[in-house]
């Protein structure tokens, strides 16, 4: 891969604003990796030049966990515990905007086919769906009234968040998320079953989840949560799924569904090992798409789940890390064109079109 084409992120900017108009849509490189350049990683031994520290430092004697060892640092789960065997697949990805019917209009100037989802149950939030033909959808999340958006983020600049949290983690994720404005806020896996992980290691839950549709339809479903930000949180439909996410949606401008997911972290080896506690499975080691960053890819039933990691202070994944967070920082969709869409118009999220690469497991 040329390392200065950028999946996420078009390799002629790097980030918003660096070196072309934000309105400009550029050929990308489809984010295929070929050849030596992504291998699985063998156990107890760290291929990176710079694993031998952590980001800010020498670290001596430092190796990247594996097996047993990042199951217990990932999710705190103690020596000699079970982790028990789950069917994981990525359900959505979920991008905050202010405004609704703003953010419906300009997603579908973009070419996409927007279908409005309803009302979630406390009436906090209300969404709209791009659903895409893989059963993968974006979620456009929204609050309802702007008293509520002016009250959660008092209460998020107070420093509330970590209360919020252990009290609601729902409520206190997505105060977290608010707080940093429009765009890629979070994503889902698909979790069955969910009252297997809950309780091992550290995730909360379940909470029981809902929304009702314009058509009336009532949907529930449960959620748990990592304590670790930069884990997605996990979904089980209680209500059929199909009542959940529309079907036969075709979109215009060929958009076909989820390639790739890219997460940004600020703590390189506990992030890799909290996805290892996760998904069950090894990353494998790849070339990053943004220069002078570490980086990792799991695959998960035909999407990619990119780890990035800054190495230096000179870095576009510093400032989102220092404004948003660690957490979702691009997605890949499949389609069949390739472009990297304008921030403006999708309300901050960095979204890239690319041509459909061979699934990966």
């Amino acid at each position: 891969m040329d390392r200065d084409s950028a999946g996420a992120v078009c390799g002629c900017h790097g980030a918003r604003g660096q070196g072309c108009h934000p309105r400009t849509a550029h050929p990308i490189a489809s984010p295929r990796v070929r050849g030596p350049a992504v291998r699985t990683l063998p156990a107890r031994r760290s291929p990176w030049p710079h694993a031998g520290r952590d980001l800010h430092g020498p670290r001596a004697g430092h190796h990247l966990p594996h097996g047993g060892q990042a199951r217990a640092l990932g999710l705190g789960i103690p020596p000699g515990t079970s982790v028990p065997t789950l069917s994981l697949s990525l359900d959505h990805v979920v991008i905050f905007v202010e405004d609704l019917r703003r953010a419906s209009e300009d997603y579908a100037a973009l070419g996409f086919t927007v279908v409005p989802g309803g009302v979630h149950a406390g009436a906090l939030t209300h969404n709209a769906l791009i659903p895409f033909a893989d059963g993968r959808y974006l979620e456009l999340l929204a609050l309802t009234v702007s008293w509520k958006r002016r009250a959660l983020r008092m209460l998020a600049r107070g420093g509330l968040e970590g209360i919020l949290m252990r009290r609601s983690p729902l409520l206190g994720r997505a105060i977290r998320r608010i707080r940093s404005g429009e765009g890629l806020a979070d994503f889902a896996l698909a979790c069955s079953p969910l009252a297997e992980v809950v309780g091992v290691g550290e995730i909360d839950g379940p909470v029981s989840g809902g929304r009702v549709r314009p058509d009336g339809q009532k949907l529930s479903w449960r959620l748990a949560f990592p304590r670790a930000p930069v884990l997605p949180f996990l979904i089980e439909d209680v209500t059929p799924r199909h009542l959940r996410v529309p079907g036969n949606v075709i979109h215009p401008n060929g958009a076909a569904g989820v390639q790739a997911l890219t997460v940004a972290t600020g703590s390189f080896d506990r992030a890799v090992a909290h996805y290892q506690t996760l998904l069950g499975r090894e990353p494998f080691e790849t070339v990053a798409p943004i220069p002078r960053s570490l980086g990792v890819e799991f695959r998960l039933n035909g999407v990619v789940i990119r780890l990035m990691a800054p190495i230096g202070p000179a870095h576009p994944l510093r400032a989102s890390l220092a404004r948003r967070g660690e957490g979702l920082y691009g997605v890949v969709l499949s389609a069949d064109r390739a472009a990297n869409l304008d921030p403006a118009r999708t309300h901050g999220a960095q979204i890239t079109l690319a041509h459909p690469r061979n699934s990966t497991s």
